[in-house]
């Protein structure tokens, strides 16, 4: 992502500003221009929408930024795993469509805490108001800002404070001025172009790769599985199928930023179609943002960053113009999740606080202002709490993402399913659930997190699995206090019940059969895919009998997390290695030659893990020992110093630096004469793609940066050779400005 910037020129910022603009002349003439009611809901478009803006708002409102580069980087690093985040929603929007949403509509409510507050009464409302107030500002608001201002830093060569700035204003013209109507309208025509341009994203990039069984076969089989071993490291199937629906029940029926289209459908069977259609769009999400992760993996695998998988896709695949509608689409992705989570709060706050709070009625135009009021303070806070995120260090984006919601859906999943489900839950089990619920979920959060964090200890289980486990513990609390309390429905209540009897469409029954059988199609192709001969990751027993196949084994793991949980230790002890073998820089770990380990099974097990990008080296474009010296130090006890560096992305450069290598003995024999004369033992150096490992072998009472000067000095022709190469090459990610070369230890 550091290279976004430069791949773009002003054509593609150009089109950048063209569609911002069109953008808000749509959200202008839907929110100014056409005749509303006089009593129209801000909040809820005046109950208006229909099938295709409810559909297109709860997709737009989830593919946020994390949607569309995390799912691409873990499409590079795990394969198709991750979308089972998308792929099982069906089934939780599917729970919103005949279980939850006839509730909603039935109580005629325009927020869920009302909903609950008709259930349980006006205790149980008002804290549900300020824990959803809460959730919409830190995990829906504020981490969407700042994920969103890094990419919007990128591409447009800003700060990340202005980024933040310039997002949360176009969002907060489009809530403050025409609510939820204006953000569902430009949200079908921001959709409809992000399905366009990740479609054809995903089919140039399988021309380029010669195919669809070119691709199948260049990724390791495990890409193509969405349930992996409990072993695996990062997606073990228990916690998806024990942790998933706890966070889906929470974000798909009972989250306000979600639900807000369907409490402003027409009508209950179009907020039913519109929830089918949610759950057809939600198929798209592995082609247009898991599967291009893929096609990057088969097309460039010498990437370092996984994070930049979905913009290196589009720098080197689509032409300029092109690539500044990305740009723009990216843009309104994050405008469709912010603008949708600001209308969320203000009409929470709104219609749960401030209302529930005022001694007087106000006027609807009193309760349309106070929103707008809360929109623009919401606004302001988000950019702060935002800031403050961008201070947090050792952290994943998407993993503290995905983890934070994990601890606040305990709470909301027990409740709703509770409440709703079970006539007998009292407001008593509900409340303490929620208060002393939630406090015991995010204290464990917190230590799980950032006092014993899960990268340093090892007695944590999956994130998923926790999360499940903390639901178990507040739904048993829920049980037996309501068992044991005094229960007592409401009237309300009671009368919703008798108002939900309505029975769905026969349009409703065949597409949400039709998506049934589909997914259950889609669940059974992409599962049972395996590596042949797949054994164990070390096998003493067999590992002679394969062919030695790499010299150089490098693993660029994708988070620190991976990289410390690695069982390095495991396996010098098992296998009686030399850790000087061995070598780190950064999230770089470096084997070097070992007969155990060098061989084909244990580096296609390694990269079955998804813990990042491995790589091996066997291409030699140099080498240099002591044969040529005439002189007996070869048998001098010696150590061995790796080195490694990118050459520039420009091909023809390539070439000439390894033509330059090719003819150097020739060309430049001064070079070796000066290895000769400074005691150096080898020089050997690989390449893989544009990644450059230099193995250097000198005696081992020397000094490698003693022997480099020395043989600067006296060698004029090293210091010319090093100031031409320094044009062909540049630092990895994570090396300081102006630096070239790693030293790995």
């Amino acid at each position: 992502m550091n290279d976004i910037h430069q791949f773009l020129t002003s054509t593609d910022f150009i089109v950048v500003v063209l569609y911002l603009i069109l953008l808000i002349a749509i959200g202008y003439w839907v929110s100014f221009r056409k005749k509303k009611k006089s009593n129209d809901n801000l909040f809820l478009a005046g109950n208006s929408l229909n099938w295709s803006k409810i559909g297109f708002t709860m997709w737009g409102t989830n593919v946020g930024p994390s949607m569309l580069i995390a799912s691409c980087s873990i499409g590079f690093t795990t394969g198709v795993v991750a979308g089972n985040f998308s792929w099982l929603a069906f089934i939780f929007i599917f729970l919103l469509a005949f279980v939850f949403a006839p509730r909603y509509l039935g109580a005629n409510v325009t927020t869920i805490p009302e909903y609950m507050g008709k259930r349980f009464g006006n205790s149980t409302q008002n804290i549900l108001a300020w824990y959803t107030t809460v959730t919409i500002l830190i995990s829906w608001l504020s981490m969407t800002l700042y994920a969103g201002g890094i990419l919007v830093e990128q591409i447009l060569n800003i700060s990340l404070f202005w980024a933040v700035i310039l997002l949360v204003s176009i969002s907060a013209f489009f809530t403050i001025a025409g609510g939820l109507e204006a953000i569902a309208v430009t949200n079908v025509f921001q959709m409809i172009l992000l399905i366009l341009v990740s479609l054809t994203l995903t089919i140039v990039g399988f021309y380029h790769a010669g195919g669809i069984s070119a691709v199948f076969d260049g990724a390791p089989k495990e890409y193509w599985n969405l349930f992996l071993p409990n072993s695996d490291m990062n997606y073990p199937w228990i916690a998806i199928i024990l942790g998933y629906p706890i966070l889906a029940v929470w974000f798909w029926c009972t989250d306000q930023s979600m639900v807000q289209s369907v409490l402003g459908a027409k009508n209950l069977n179009q907020g039913q179609l519109g929830a089918n259609f949610t759950g057809w769009l939600k198929i798209l999400d592995i082609p247009l943002f898991i599967l291009p992760g893929i096609l990057c993996f088969v097309l460039f695998p010498e990437l370092d960053n996984p994070d930049e998988a979905y913009m290196t896709m589009v720098t080197r695949l689509f032409p300029v113009g092109m690539r500044g509608l990305v740009m723009a689409v990216l843009i309104a992705a994050l405008i469709s999740t912010i603008d949708s989570a600001l209308n969320s709060l203000s009409t929470v706050f709104t219609m749960d606080i401030y209302l529930k709070k005022s001694k007087t009625k106000p006027t609807q135009r009193k309760i349309i202002k106070t929103g707008r009021f809360v929109t623009l303070i919401g606004s302001l806070i988000s950019v702060f709490i935002a800031t403050l995120i961008a201070n947090v260090e050792g952290l994943n984006l998407f993993d503290l993402f995905q983890a934070i919601l994990g601890f606040l859906a305990p709470p909301m999943t027990a409740v709703f399913l509770s409440g709703v489900l079970w006539k007998k839950t009292s407001t008593k089990a509900v409340n303490i659930a929620l208060v002393a619920g939630t406090v015991f979920s995010l204290s464990v959060g917190i230590m799980y997190l950032f006092v014993f964090p899960a990268s340093d200890y090892n007695f944590w289980p999956h994130f998923l699995l926790l999360s499940f486990y903390i639901y178990s513990i507040i739904q048993i609390q829920i049980i037996v206090v309501s068992i044991f309390g005094k229960v007592k429905i409401n009237n309300d209540f009671n009368f919703i019940e008798k108002k939900i009897n309505d029975k769905p469409s026969k349009k409703v029954k065949i597409l949400w059969g039709g998506l049934i059988v589909l997914m259950g199609c889609l669940y059974l192709f992409f599962n049972g895919h395996k590596n042949e001969n797949y054994q164990p990751l070390i096998d003493e027993e067999n590992s002679s009998k394969n062919t030695q196949t790499a010299k150089i084994i490098e693993i660029n793991f994708k988070d620190s997390t991976s990289m410390k949980s690695f069982p390095v230790d495991s396996l010098v002890i098992a296998n009686k290695l030399d850790s000087s073998s061995i070598l780190k820089w950064n999230n770089h770990l470096v084997f070097l030659e070992n007969n155990i380990l060098f061989h084909d099974k244990f580096i296609n097990d390694l990269k079955s893990l998804s813990i990042g990008n491995v790589k091996t080296y066997t291409d030699v474009i140099y080498e240099f020992d002591r044969s040529s010296c005439n002189d007996f130090l070869s048998d001098t006890e010696t150590k061995q110093h790796l080195l490694s560096v990118n050459l520039v992305k420009d091909k023809e450069k390539q070439q000439e630096y390894l033509n330059y290598h090719t003819s150097q003995k020739d060309d430049w024999p001064e070079l070796s004469q000066g290895f000769c004369n400074e005691g150096f033992q080898s020089l050997t150096m690989y390449k893989q793609g544009r990644q450059i490992m230099l193995l250097i072998t000198i005696p081992r009472e020397n000094d490698l940066g003693e022997m480099s000067a020395k043989n600067s000095k006296n060698n004029p022709k090293v210091k010319e050779w090093d100031d031409i190469m320094y044009n062909y090459q540049e630092g990895l990610p994570g090396t300081k400005p102006n630096q070239k070369w790693v030293l790995f230890e």
